[in-house]
C-alpha cells in the first residue's frame, strides 16, 4: 500500500549472492524483523502513517511475536478484508540480518533499497525501521521463492496470482499479496527434503530421510533412507493436498506399509497434520524439514 521504486524484475531480486557468507551489521530495520537465528522468511507490518494504528494495534506493535496478531485496525474487521492502515512487506532474513525483501504497491512488485534498511528512512522520508513480524514462523526461503517464481501468471512487475489484477487500495493490495503467498506456501511447503523421527519397523524405531515433491495437488513422498519395511526409493506416502490448508490443518495421506519378508506389500491411510512452516506429523511421525 505504498508507493515506492519498482525493481525491474521479480524472478531475479531473490538473487542466491544475498545468502553468501557475507557478514553484515544488524540495522534497527534487522533487530525488528530478524529476531530469530537461521536462514528464513518474515511477513511484516507497519503503520502507514502516524496514528494509522488505534490502542490495541500499538499495543500489538510492542507485544513479543508469540503474542502477536495481525493487524492494528481502526475499524472492526479490517484485518480480515485486508483494509489495515499497514503496509506488508516479506523480508529474507540470515543470522539476524534482512538479506533481500519484496513488497506490492500502486505500481507493483517492489523492495526496499539497501541503504535505507540501514538508515531506518526511505527516499520519500517513510520509515522502514518500525515493521514488526505478524507472527513467529519461520518460513523455508526456498518455498517462498518457489511460489514468488513457479507461476506464469505471476508478471515482472505486477502482482497476478491466478487472476489477481493491478493494484487496488482495497482487494489487490499489498496485504491480499502477502495472504497469497503465504496461502500458497502452505500447499507447498512439503516440497523438499525432511528427516522422519519415529518409523517404528526396526525395533526402537529409526530417523529417515524423506524426499517430497509436490505437483499440482499432488504430494508424494519418496524414502531416501529406508528400512525393511519400506526400503529406501520406495513411495513411503503420497495424497492430495486440499484447495486450502493452514497451519493446523489435516488431510489424508495414504502409507507404504510392509514386512521384512514382505516390504512394501500394503497400504494404509492416515491424517497429516501441519504443525509450523516447517514441521507436520503423520502416523505418530514427526517430520522436521532438513535446513
Amino acid at each position: 500500500m505504498k508507493k515506492l521504486a519498482i525493481i525491474a524484475t521479480t524472478i531475479g531480486f531473490l538473487s542466491p549472492l544475498f545468502f553468501s557468507g557475507t557478514v553484515q551489521a544488524q540495522s534497527l530495520a534487522s533487530k525488528r524483523v530478524c529476531l530469530q537465528s537461521g536462514k528464513y522468511v518474515v511477513f511484516a507490518q507497519h503503520p502507514l502513517f502516524f496514528g494509522a494504528w488505534n490502542v490495541r494495534g500499538l499495543f500489538n506493535y510492542w507485544l513479543p511475536p508469540e503474542l502477536r496478531r495481525p493487524g492494528g485496525d481502526i475499524l472492526p474487521g479490517q484485518g480480515i478484508t485486508n483494509t489495515e492502515l499497514s503496509h506488508e512487506h516479506i523480508f529474507f532474513c540470515s543470522d539476524g540480518v534482512i538479506v533481500d525483501n519484496i513488497g506490492f504497491g500502486p505500481e507493483g512488485r517492489f523492495q526496499y533499497p539497501q541503504n535505507s534498511l540501514d538508515s531506518g528512512k526511505d527516499p520519500d522520508g517513510s520509515r522502514v525501521d518500525n515493521f514488526v513480524p505478524i507472527d513467529r514462523e519461520q518460513y523455508d526461503p526456498d518455498v517462498v521463492r518457489l511460489v514468488l517464481s513457479d507461476s506464469p501468471a505471476i508478471l515482472p512487475t505486477r502482482c497476478v496470482l491466478q487472476g489477481d489484477g493491478k493494484y487496488q487500495g482495497i482487494g489487490h493490495n499489498c496485504q491480499n499479496f502477502t495472504e497469497k503467498i503465504r496461502k500458497e506456501y502452505w500447499r507447498k511447503m512439503f516440497v523438499g527434503t525432511w528427516t522422519a523421527n519415529g518409523y517404528t519397523c526396526e525395533r526402537g524405531g529409526l530417523t529417515e530421510k524423506v524426499q517430497i515433491s509436490v505437483r499440482g495437488s499432488s504430494l508424494v513422498a519418496k524414502k531416501i533412507t529406508g528400512d525393511n519395511c519400506v526400503p529406501a526409493g520406495n513411495i513411503t506416502f503420497q495424497g492430495t493436498i486440499p484447495q486450502s490448508v493452514s497451519k493446523g490443518s489435516s488431510f489424508s495421506v495414504t502409507f507404504k506399509t510392509g514386512y521384512p519378508d514382505r516390504p512394501a506389500c500394503c497400504s494404509a491411510e492416515n491424517q497429516l497434520n501441519i504443525v509450523d512452516a516447517n514441521t507436520f506429523t503423520a502416523w505418530g511421525i514427526r517430520f522436521s524439514r532438513i535446513n
